[in-house]
């Protein structure tokens, strides 16, 4: 085998990969909307550009939360891509530290949780 046929094999592989986790989460987003809304809470917010090779990559913001299900203590984080910093921080905004917010839990596995961003508090 030469070196063009593993550089495109191992190409395969990872492009199979990243469509993989876009399914998995596509997939639990949908399920998500058949789990019952909780309350939780804002723990933190950050933002930072992440490179994705030499000439490109994104600013991810990310929301870390707390919540309480079955009497256990919970975290997760929703996180969100940006082409712009601004963007990334206008939307950060809108989850202030201590803020409540509103989640879906699994009710199988409680510390599974997904914000849907059309939910309301």
């Amino acid at each position: 085998m030469n070196q063009d046929n593993v550089i495109f094999l191992a190409s395969l592989v990872v492009l199979g990969l990243f469509a993989g986790i876009g399914a998995f989460r596509f997939l639990k987003r949908r399920r998500a909307h058949k789990w019952p809304t909780m309350r939780g809470r804002v723990d933190t917010t950050a933002l930072k550009y992440v490179e994705s090779g030499e000439t490109s990559g994104a600013w991810v913001a990310a929301v870390s939360y707390q919540y309480t299900a079955n009497g256990e203590s919970h975290t997760g984080v929703h996180r969100r891509n940006f082409m712009t910093k601004g963007r990334g921080e206008k939307w950060l905004g809108a989850y202030a530290t201590g803020a409540p917010l509103a989640l879906r839990v699994n009710p199988k596995r409680p510390g599974d949780s997904v914000v849907l961003e059309n939910d309301k508090v």
